[in-house]
């Protein structure tokens, strides 16, 4: 019997507020699977999203945006993201 190799990779998308994250995981996923709004800091929590095709498997990480926080909330949001 021959052993067949399944790779799998999984990438965080990291990045400044409104960055086009979550629409880049969406893209990416082919469906819905990201909030995407024009206002800052709808996403957080960590959204994972599980793209399979022939090759391999991608989890994709989309998450809350860094930025310089002002606030409890901000600082929460950060620690998340890191």
């Amino acid at each position: 019997m021959e052993e067949k190799l399944f790779k799998t990779a999984i990438v965080g998308m990291v990045g400044r507020t409104n960055a086009g994250k979550s629409s880049l995981v969406n893209a990416l996923a082919g469906e819905k699977v990201a909030i995407v709004s024009a206002v800052e800091q709808t996403t957080r929590n960590t959204n994972r999203a599980i793209v399979e095709d022939d090759r391999g498997q991608l989890v994709l990480l989309d998450t809350p945006g860094l930025h310089k926080a002002q606030g409890n909330l901000g600082k929460v949001l950060n620690a998340i993201a890191r």
